[in-house]
């Protein structure tokens, strides 16, 4: 049966891909646009469009009003000092608006899906795989306002009975982006991308080190190892992957009242990417051990496949293979 559903966030990389599949298998989409919104040309045709902004409860209720289910993707990433304001209009009060005007409404929604982030846990500081019942201890202003969404989304599921199933994004990339210096998974494997993210950890001895290493940060890929020589890992979503989950989540009976993780199917360790990815780009490597702890970034995605069926299917090297 069609269905209306609101997607937030629909300009963006998920969403616009979402609102395609909802509108191609006959539901009606509705979105919510900035005036100055970039990503308008992305915006698949056929959604129907609000002017305005989430955090003003006149556009938030022309949004919600009489749509059948939600998906809240939307929000502001911005890790630079001064944002801690935009940030908590754009993603707490926003989202606390949505949930309000949801539960005023006569007639519920049949699922609301939010979109968290795996900074809740964080990921880069972990030691061990990442589970959903893991101590959420964020380590940017970014990640604390999705664990505050996420502690509205649980007060509105038990205080109001809102269907709504949370869903925690670990990175998410398109196919491409990872032979990019600057695309989000290409980021922490190129030097540039890699030195900056250690930078702002506030890891100066790591960065001096890959600065001697590496004379040309912009078109070298690290194959990075500790000082012990493991390499190492990572662990990112395509986004074709993380719209197989959000599907799912918005279907599934058995989503409502759960929080999963949504990941690819598994880690990598760089020493499996990086000669792989240099073969198919024909980029630099410059292979180095690096002082402090590495990145060992692991993410289960059980819960989601025992709960849900949740299936990824598009691992590192299967992505690498696609260039």
């Amino acid at each position: 049966m069609s269905r209306s559903i609101l997607v937030t966030g629909a300009t963006g990389r998920v969403g616009s891909r979402l609102s395609r599949t909802l509108l191609e298998r006959g539901d009606r989409v509705r979105t919510v646009v900035l005036p100055d919104d970039p990503g308008a040309d992305r915006l698949a045709d056929g959604v129907e469009v609000v002017r305005g902004d989430l955090s003003d409860p006149a556009t938030v209720a022309a949004a919600v009003d009489e749509v059948d289910a939600v998906v809240h993707l939307a929000a502001a990433m911005d890790w630079g000092p001064g944002a801690n304001d935009h940030l908590f209009a754009a993603n707490v009060e926003s989202t606390y608006l949505i949930f309000e005007r949801l539960a005023r409404r006569e007639v519920p929604p049949s699922r609301v899906v939010l979109a968290s982030s795996d900074e809740v846990y964080p990921t880069l500081g972990a030691t061990e795989e990442i589970v959903e019942d893991r101590r959420l201890a964020p380590y940017s202003f970014y990640g604390l306002t999705k664990e505050l969404d996420e502690r509205l989304a649980a007060f509105y599921h038990r205080a109001h009975g809102l269907p709504i199933a949370v869903a925690r994004f670990s990175l998410v990339a398109e196919p491409h982006e990872i032979a990019s210096p600057t695309g989000w998974s290409g980021r922490f494997l190129f030097a540039a991308g890699l030195r900056a993210l250690l930078a702002g950890l506030g890891r100066d001895d790591a960065v001096r080190v890959l600065d001697q290493a590496v004379p040309d940060p912009a078109d070298t890929l690290v194959l990075a190892r500790d000082q012990d020589g493991e390499p190492y890992r990572f662990q990112f979503c395509d986004v074709r992957d993380l719209e197989s989950g959000l599907m799912t989540l918005l279907e599934h009976p058995a989503a409502v009242g759960e929080t999963v993780n949504l990941s690819g199917p598994s880690s990598f360790g760089y020493d499996e990417a990086v000669p792989a990815l240099a073969e198919r780009t024909g980029a630099r490597v410059c292979e180095v051990r690096l002082p402090g702890p590495r990145f060992d970034v692991r993410i289960d995605i059980g819960r989601a496949r025992a709960l849900l069926g949740y299936a990824p299917r598009h691992g590192v090297l299967d992505i690498i293979g696609e260039l």
